[in-house]
């Protein structure tokens, strides 16, 4: 067919259509959508889970093992069903389930990811909370599924003066598949740090909380998380920080 992807010698095509979508024929859906990917040889743990909407690293099940492949979101194309009517899918790579369902989701958080308040946005960035935080969850890599944030208990209140704080409470998803016990305690050990992080910029003794007060960061493991609070709590991911208008943040002391 002629594609590649100029970073990798030979690339990896994902279909990402529907099976009805596929079925039907070309005078109604013409198109397959499809991810380009690359192989690659070890996967970086703040790419799995889909917990970047941008890059995902996904392990797919070949001959023997497993092969990683890294997908990105803007190598999404459409192909022509005439293009394809020649081709069969290769049987050496295959999706597990449940590789399947985080390939499903990190397409779908491209389009649902959360939306914070701008000026919540802006205290995180303007404060380092927004670089500290990735510093301190990137030793964590595949413990880590999703970083939950609960602002002001969901609801949409504006906040002005350094000394009106948003309210946060932070929910740190860890895996339970492998090692449970080794992931509880390295997001426990992070929980701490946050913590730390948050009272060392946004905390005095003589002020209390400014800007944004944290009220608990709490470890949860993906097997505790109730559909309830999948549907209230908001999925943070740094990538997608928007400062529209950095002055909201106001002066940090």
């Amino acid at each position: 067919m002629g594609l590649t992807r100029p970073d990798a010698p030979f690339a990896i095509f994902v279909v990402v259509s529907h099976d009805c979508d596929i079925a039907q024929l070309p005078d109604t859906e013409p198109f397959v959508e499809v991810v380009v990917g690359r192989p690659i040889g070890t996967p970086d743990g703040n790419y799995t889970h889909a917990k970047n909407p941008r890059k995902l690293h996904l392990p797919f099940a070949v001959p023997g093992g497993e092969s990683i492949v890294e997908m990105l979101a803007t190598e999404k194309i459409q192909l022509s069903k005439e293009v394809l009517a020649d081709f069969e899918p290769d049987r050496n790579f295959s999706l597990p389930w449940e590789r399947l369902s985080t390939f499903q989701r990190w397409l779908a958080a491209r389009y649902r990811r959360a939306a914070f308040p701008d000026a919540f946005n802006a205290r995180l960035d303007a404060t380092g909370i927004k670089d500290k935080l990735p510093r301190i969850l990137a030793p964590l890599g595949e413990y880590i599924h999703a970083i939950f944030f609960d602002v002001d208990d969901g609801e949409e209140i504006k906040r002005e003066a350094p000394e009106d704080t948003y309210t946060l409470d932070i929910y740190l998803l860890y895996d339970t598949s492998s090692d449970p016990r080794s992931a509880q305690i390295a997001v426990t050990e992070a929980r701490e740090k946050i913590i730390e992080a948050f009272r060392d910029k946004l905390y005095t003794a003589d002020q209390g909380w400014r800007f944004i007060e944290l009220r608990d960061c709490v470890p949860m493991s993906d097997d505790t998380l109730t559909y309830r609070q999948s549907l209230l709590l908001k999925k943070w991911n740094i990538d997608y920080v928007s400062l529209r208008d950095p002055s909201q943040a106001g002066p940090v002391e």
